[in-house]
Parts: structure tokens; sequence; C-alpha cells
């Protein structure tokens, strides 16, 4: 994986109640910053990542949530704030056709890197998007998704993850 680069090239966030219609919101709102960046090669992956990120707020937090999209040179980075400051737990992989405990998996799945810090007011779950690499330089798998990442950004199934003791210098 290669390294963060420091540039912000653009950022944009937007804020709603924690209701279940307000995830469309949510990933309209992703979708459109892709087009404005033009950037709709990433909309598959990066709106799968911020439904799944709204969903949890929405389900777990019940808090309202902001989303933050922000491109640094040849990385795109989304953020979902909360306003609850508990550990995010990531559970067990879901065998069988249970409907939950995959949205974590899809999230490590479909980014380069993601993670979760504490903020005064909650905490933050961020996925980091390599465009570079997205461009053509990685292969995919039979599925179309690749591998998790092996760089330490997630944690193994069931277990707590702590969050970072500050975000990482990149983002904005």
């Amino acid at each position: 994986m290669r390294a963060m680069d420091g540039s912000l090239t653009w950022s944009r966030e937007a804020a709603w109640s924690p209701h279940p219609t307000h995830v469309g919101e949510a990933r309209s709102f992703v979708l459109d910053c892709l087009a404005d960046g033009d950037l709709l090669a990433q909309a598959h992956a990066v709106s799968l990542v911020v439904s799944e990120l709204a969903t949890n707020v929405v389900l777990h937090a019940n808090t309202p949530f902001t989303v933050v999209v922000a491109r640094r040179d040849s990385w795109l980075i989304l953020e979902v704030r909360d306003r609850v400051a508990t550990h995010l737990v990531v559970p067990a992989v879901t065998e069988g056709d249970g409907l939950h405990g995959r949205g974590l998996q899809i999230v490590r799945a479909l980014s380069e890197s993601w993670g979760v810090w504490p903020r005064r007011d909650g905490k933050s779950v961020w996925a980091a998007f390599d465009l570079q690499e997205r461009a053509g330089a990685r292969g995919h798998s039979e599925t179309g998704v690749d591998p998790p990442p092996v760089d330490g950004s997630g944690q193994p199934d069931g277990a707590p993850m702590d969050a970072q003791e500050s975000p990482p210098l990149w983002f904005p």
C-alpha cells in the first residue's frame, strides 16, 4: 500500500438526522461529490461504503451523522461521524443468509484502508480509496472485490476496534 499524499484537493460535508431515509440522501450526496470531482469510476465502491457506515449510525448510534468526502491528491477519503464515543465492535463473520453483520466486512473489502478514532463529540469511521490503484493498476478477484488490506487497518472479526489516538495526518 502506498503512503497517503498530503495535499487537500477538495472536501465536502453534509449532515443528517438518524432516519433510514437519510442513508439514501447520504449516498446521493457522495455520488454528487464524485460526479463533481470526475470520480464516477469510484461510485460503486464508495456508495456501498457510505451506505454501510450511515446505516450503522442509524441502527446502532441513533444520533445525527455527518458525511465528509475529501480528495487528497490520489486518495479519496470518506468519513462518517456520529455522536457516540463508544468503541466500534467488528462482528464475527455472518454465515448463511442472516441480514446483519456484514457491513464492516464490506467496508474492509472495498477500501484500501479504514479505521475509527474518537472525536470530542463522538467518533469517526473512515475509509480510504487509492485512486491510482483503482484506475487500473490493481486486478480484482472473481467476485469483483479485493481482499482486505493487510496493513493492520482493520481488526480480527469479533474484536473491538480501539480508536486511533489521533486521526491520520492526511485527513481534513
